[in-house]
């Protein structure tokens, strides 16, 4: 089975040393997009904006795949200030 190695880079970056051993591209994919998900929730609840890449490597460490998400919450101006309080 390949194994896939899931660099992320929000505000850091983190290399995969690990890997994962998945079957196809279909598993790559679907593992990509839950991480991405579950990693966009929780920078949601501590920034107003974050944008999130993974960059996915074979075994020789060639870029197969790479993927991003964006999260970005903003008032409207009349609806608030900006921060938090509703006017």
């Amino acid at each position: 089975m390949p194994r896939f190695y899931i660099d992320t880079h929000d505000h850091i970056s983190v290399v995969d040393e690990d890997g994962y051993d998945l079957p196809n591209e279909a598993a790559v994919r679907a593992l990509v997009q839950r991480s991405l998900v579950g990693m966009a929730a929780e920078a949601a609840l501590a920034r107003s904006a974050s944008r999130i890449r993974a960059d996915v490597r074979d075994e020789t460490g060639q870029r197969v795949m790479s993927a991003t998400v964006s999260v970005a919450i903003e008032w409207a101006e009349e609806a608030g200030d900006g921060n938090g309080v509703l006017e």
